[in-house]
């Protein structure tokens, strides 16, 4: 099964869709902020990641986008046989 994909996707580009702050998760870190960031590869393809600093810089933001999405991508048009 092939998707159709956006000149993002076949230049190999995340696009930053949205971003935030939220509770931090981690018990060790009760009280502060973590920096969510949500971002799309391809139409049909949109991600969610954590970066566990309240005000990351941007190459930290991309450091995370890129580690997040090379775990993510083994999923990504596999086909499963349920039968």
């Amino acid at each position: 099964m092939s998707y159709p994909t956006t000149p993002a996707a076949q230049n190999n580009k995340a696009v930053i869709i949205s971003h935030g702050l939220v509770a931090a998760r981690d018990p060790n870190r009760t009280g502060q902020l973590d920096f969510i960031v949500r971002y799309q590869v391809g139409p049909n393809h949109q991600f969610t990641v954590i970066v566990p600093k309240e005000h990351p810089t941007p190459a930290e933001v991309d450091i995370a986008i890129q580690q997040d999405y090379t775990k993510q991508k083994q999923f990504i048009n596999r086909e499963v046989n349920i039968t």
